[in-house]
């Protein structure tokens, strides 16, 4: 006996907020220091201090990082993610690549 898919959600026409939904909602669950970015729901930092205190988006501060600072950027689009990150983040990008692929 064969199964036959009728309908895939990759391609479907909402496929891709369905899945901006899912990560949206996983992402607030395991990672609640990643701050959607304004009004921009695709894009998600995380700013850290040298003292690991996390670093309110809404402040006005320009683009200076603080020395030692933790910045982590990610931005989804469908399939897709960027992650551009300080250096000294790389361990947090690690860990949160190993927990993304371990989940999904």
């Amino acid at each position: 006996m064969g199964l036959l898919i009728k309908k895939g959600l990759y391609g479907a026409h909402q496929s891709g907020s369905i899945w901006a939904k899912t990560f949206r909602t996983w992402i607030h669950k395991n990672y609640p220091q990643y701050v959607e970015a304004g009004n921009e729901r695709c894009v998600y930092v995380m700013r850290e201090s040298e003292e690991l205190a996390p670093i309110k988006l809404d402040e006005l501060r320009g683009l200076e990082i603080e020395k030692n600072e933790k910045i982590i950027i990610m931005i989804m689009n469908t399939d897709d993610m960027l992650i551009a990150y300080s250096d000294n983040a790389r361990d947090l990008v690690d860990s949160f690549e190993k927990k993304l692929n371990n989940f999904f």
